[in-house]
């Protein structure tokens, strides 16, 4: 007979204190948040089932295989989609207004210098490796258009990107067959065989690759968005609004849509939608990555213009951008040109939302609480988020 001793006593006394406590707040969480139960169960059995993209209908396996040398875990993990929406109403968490009017000029800008010339001074090129003629065959009414490179990070990040905020876009055979859709696009120039080889069989795939033949750099971020836009007005006419996202950008698609819906689109046709810059008179870097030289922009300050990690620019804006492009030079500062420079001397309507601008923990929080279009993440982080906000079980305000 084992031997009763005080430590014995305290051992079994502090353990039954301790499974009281843990029952205790697992009783409290499922009282306070009913669906819980579920989550932490049967969610979390079925969230995870997984399916091969080889075995998909209208997909070779020879070009599942071979978009992949070595393995095909990328494509072979993609999780089964339950659900695209949170569970709650879409601008529940969302204070009106939802969105205001950016007004006011920027002190010591000549406004003769924001007029389009007379003649062409701008060539556009508008040729293309991978056309992706078919991505607008079907009505379209929201078109997310994503300007990507090749290399490990960012193939890693598109795959990410159609697995999770834009999982709804996409049918059981990875072709989109939403009204809304998806389309990554790259420069030529530059792309080595195996590459560029790649992206053919990334389209083959998933339908949503245009690649123009034009020097794909990061001081060419202003030319590859005026490809992109024109890209959009000559395949894609009459579609509604188009929604510029960068890679480590992910979008509330549910959230973006219910607001694009309350815009003043009757009195505004014309407009651009997004984040405007924290500075109130944007200053002009002329050395580093965003160097602006002075004979193509002379001025100190930009435009008030909207951040371009993500922002939306409606259907007719999208059709006038692109015939006046050639009628102006490209300045470098994708964002600052395109809906600030642009956007003045073309008379487009600027509107402010809280996309977010940073990236903190309590921009997370909010993001998951539906109170944030966009946010910036890294790699890894999107399959978290969209997890957890999918369901949305949790995150009731």
């Amino acid at each position: 007979m084992a031997r009763i001793t005080k430590r014995n006593i305290l051992t079994v006394f502090l353990t039954s204190i301790g499974c009281i406590f843990v029952l205790t707040r697992l009783r409290l969480l499922t009282s306070e948040c009913p669906n819980c139960s579920m989550s932490f169960s049967e969610s979390s059995l079925t969230r995870v089932s997984k399916f091969s993209l080889q075995s998909l209908e209208k997909t070779p396996p020879n070009i599942l295989s071979a978009f992949s040398p070595k393995r095909n875990t990328n494509l072979d993990s993609y999780v089964e989609k339950r659900s695209n929406f949170p569970r709650c109403s879409t601008l529940e968490n969302f204070t009106k207004p939802y969105f205001r009017r950016i007004e006011g000029e920027v002190p010591c800008l000549n406004k003769s210098f924001f007029k389009l010339y007379d003649s062409k001074v701008t060539d556009v090129p508008m040729d293309f490796s991978i056309p992706g003629a078919q991505i607008c065959d079907t009505k379209i009414s929201i078109l997310f258009v994503g300007p990507s490179v090749v290399d490990t990070e960012t193939n890693k990040a598109r795959l990410e990107i159609r697995k999770t905020w834009a999982s709804k876009f996409y049918g059981s055979n990875w072709l989109q067959a939403s009204s809304m859709k998806m389309v990554f696009f790259f420069g030529s120039s530059g792309l080595n065989d195996s590459s560029l080889t790649l992206l053919q069989k990334e389209s083959a795939i998933f339908g949503d690759i245009v690649v123009g033949n034009f020097n794909d750099t990061y001081g060419n971020l202003s030319l590859k968005m005026t490809v992109i836009i024109s890209w959009v007005a000559k395949y894609c006419p009459n579609v509604e609004a188009v929604v510029k996202v960068d890679m480590d950008t992910f979008v509330n698609v549910d959230l973006l849509s219910a607001l694009l819906h309350e815009l003043p689109r009757k009195t505004h046709p014309m407009y651009v939608f997004g984040k405007q810059h924290k500075a109130i008179i944007p200053p002009v870097v002329r050395t580093g990555v965003w160097t602006v030289p002075e004979n193509l922009y002379p001025f100190a300050f930009f435009p008030k213009y909207i951040y371009g990690h993500s922002y939306v620019i409606s259907g007719p804006a999208v059709n006038l951008l692109a015939s006046s492009f050639p009628y102006f030079p490209i300045i470098p500062n994708e964002d600052a040109f395109v809906t600030g420079i642009m956007a003045m001397v073309l008379n487009i309507t600027q509107f402010d939302s809280p996309f977010a601008d940073k990236k903190a923990f309590n921009t997370v929080e909010e993001f998951k609480h539906n109170r944030i279009v966009s946010i910036i993440l890294e790699n890894g982080e999107r399959e978290e988020v969209w997890d957890q906000m999918k369901t949305k079980i949790c995150f009731e305000s």
